[in-house]
């Protein structure tokens, strides 16, 4: 899907950000050595709280990563820096009419492909990362205008 005005790049990121509630610093430093496809995993090595995980992938998850081309060296995924996808995020909230939508807010929602029980899980199982369940409904931070 892509998302003007970022390329095609920047919108699967922050569409992998929606289907994986990864944190921007987390995608942006997803290396390929740390992607399962066949176990639909991706696995973190470093995260904020300092603690290792593995996130669920999704089935759109798993189409985007097999979209993008494996480089020969070792390589980050998106191969983007984490101001440069979010200002590519500012773009596209702003282009859409949506204000007051943070990066941190698309962590709220559960992505639509991941299983009943994944999103039933809670800390330390949880793929997200989160130390709570997740939620299925919106986060209500998000307004478009004139609304």
């Amino acid at each position: 899907m892509l998302l003007w005005p970022v390329t095609a790049a920047r919108a699967d990121a922050i569409e992998l950000a929606v289907e994986t509630a990864m944190r921007r610093e987390e995608l942006c430093g997803l290396m390929w050595e740390d992607v399962d496809l066949n176990r639909r995993v991706a696995h973190l090595r470093m995260t904020k709280n300092g603690e290792a995980r593995d996130v669920p992938l999704s089935g759109r998850a798993i189409q985007i990563l097999s979209s993008r081309t494996r480089p020969l060296r070792p390589l980050t995924v998106l191969r983007i820096k984490s101001p440069a996808l979010s200002q590519a995020f500012r773009r596209v909230c702003q282009r859409l009419g949506l204000e007051n939508l943070r990066w941190h807010d698309l962590r709220h929602e559960v992505p639509a492909g991941w299983p009943r029980s994944w999103k039933a899980m809670s800390w330390p199982g949880c793929g997200s990362g989160r130390r709570a369940p997740l939620s299925s409904g919106s986060s209500g931070t998000q307004k478009t205008k004139g609304a």
